[in-house]
């Protein structure tokens, strides 16, 4: 009998510890979900695309028609060059982003400043606002 009871003993432990480690998870579960919803949300490269185009769009709002300058041209470059200008496209919509470099506002998608600055100077454009390494808004100087 005694060692039915050892036995009862040490299974009621076995359990008691069992439970008390699964409330202790959960509680730990718990806190890691609360820091979770309530930490800082990081924004997503899909966040700073949208925000960086809305600043492009309210600098051109009004306007029925904008310039595209890249690096490469992009119908004639890599998929990638042929996407920016896609996604410039979308995201400026409703005004046209036409695959051009001569007209009065143009949007410059450089890869880097030197490049953008080079054919502002060759091209005759001044930059009017500045979003990232590369990209401008560009504005026909007058002769």
């Amino acid at each position: 009998m005694a060692s039915r009871g050892r036995i009862a003993a040490f299974l009621g432990a076995g359990l008691l510890f069992a439970l008390v480690s699964r409330v202790v998870w959960v509680r730990g579960q718990m806190a890691r979900e609360l820091a979770v919803r309530h930490a800082p949300a990081r924004p997503t490269a899909e966040v700073a695309l949208n925000d960086l185009f809305a600043r492009v769009r309210r600098a051109v709002a009004g306007r029925r028609m904008i310039g595209y300058a890249a690096t490469r041209p992009p119908l004639a470059g890599s998929r990638e060059d042929m996407m920016c200008y896609y996604l410039a496209q979308y995201a400026l919509a409703p005004v046209v982003v036409a695959d051009r470099a001569d007209a009065d506002l143009v949007l410059g998608a450089f890869d880097n400043d030197a490049d953008l600055t080079r054919f502002a100077t060759e091209a005759g454009y001044r930059a009017v606002a500045r979003y990232a390494a590369g990209l401008a808004l560009l504005e026909r100087t007058p002769h």
